[in-house]
């Protein structure tokens, strides 16, 4: 991984996709049977206001082509949609092995929240997850994760949950969606620029 991508500019919007491919195949009389591939991948656009100076456009730029290409990946600093849910951030792994879309944690604070829609993640691997539930820890600070996708591997027993707090935003593993970096200075100071960047696990 090569660094982190720019803060400066700053971005006037960013917004964030999940593509998770399926097999979809229709029958003549028109039944349809559907498979999930089991896969799931963040994409972001990042889209940055019109009138930015010329340097920090270039600057951007030589950052953008020193990934060269879709070769490269870099440390992405997602600074909006923080988590909804009202915890210690304490949370721990609890148990090692475990695998599919649920994972056994504890070390939280009685009646801490993982809210439906918030981000996580685990120790050090780079794979975010989203949960699919309102989680509660119960009584002994016990809380099971209900997450999207399946665990891409299993976290390590007593590895921190890592939580998107506005206090300390997740870094996202991302690269470039194309291995062609065009920008026209012009172009950007009066009408803006849009960067599109993909997760990488």
């Amino acid at each position: 991984m090569s660094g982190t991508y720019p803060d400066t500019p700053a971005p006037i919007s960013v917004s964030i996709a999940s593509a998770s491919p399926s097999m979809v195949s229709t029958s003549h009389a028109l039944n349809v049977q559907t498979r999930s591939r089991g896969a799931q991948r963040w994409a972001f656009v990042v889209t940055y206001p019109r009138g930015r100076p010329s340097a920090e456009i270039r600057a951007l730029w030589a950052f953008l082509i020193a990934q060269k290409g879709r070769a490269g990946s870099f440390g992405f600093r997602f600074q909006t949609m923080f988590n909804r849910g009202t915890n210690n951030n304490a949370g721990l792994v609890n148990g090692a092995s475990q695998a599919g879309q649920s994972v056994v944690t504890d070390g939280w604070d009685a009646g801490d929240v993982v809210a439906a829609g918030d981000f996580v993640s685990f120790g050090t691997q780079p794979k975010v997850y989203i949960a699919t539930a309102d989680c509660v820890a119960d009584g002994s600070g016990n809380m099971t994760l209900q997450i999207v996708p399946m665990l891409v591997a299993a976290p390590v027993n007593n590895a921190a949950v890592n939580l998107h707090r506005a206090a300390g935003p997740m870094t996202w593993t991302c690269g470039l969606t194309s291995d062609s970096v065009n920008i026209d200075i012009n172009h950007c100071e009066k009408y803006g620029l849009e960067v599109e960047l993909q997760e990488r696990v």
